[in-house]
């Protein structure tokens, strides 16, 4: 495997009223592992070893960019990994940008695109809480 993600961030959660186990187990256990992967094309990422990364690191949050890629095609690409939830934007044009979340827990929300059509239709932003 030749690849490593960009960034890798450890969140320490305080204890504030969240809808989330993270809140019922002690200190270390709240803490949430958040990755940040600009893969440049998603399915060639699949082919190098993505899946078996992602089972070895066990990520709770792993937010994908530019996947290149159609949700359906997204959701096919990683249908081997199990126990996460997959959310996706992409871009109007196939093959081009898109982002991606997979979320161990259920988020309280996801919303693609930032409101503004001329930036949506290039599927770069996915918010998620």
């Amino acid at each position: 495997m030749f690849f490593s993600p960009a960034r890798t961030l450890l969140l320490f959660l305080p204890t504030i009223n969240l809808a989330s186990n993270f809140l019922n187990t002690s200190a270390m256990d709240r803490v949430l592992k958040l990755i940040s992967w600009n893969v440049n094309g998603l399915r060639a990422c699949v082919r190098y070893g993505l899946l078996d990364w992602i089972k070895k690191e066990k990520p709770d949050l792993l937010c994908l960019q530019e996947t290149k890629a159609l949700p359906s095609e997204i959701v096919s690409a990683l249908e081997g990994i199990n126990g996460y939830q997959v959310f996706t934007h992409s871009a109007e044009r196939k093959g081009y940008s898109g982002v991606a979340t997979l979320a161990r827990q259920k988020p309280l929300d996801v919303k693609e695109g930032m409101g503004i059509k001329k930036f949506d239709a290039e599927g770069r932003v996915l918010i998620t809480t």
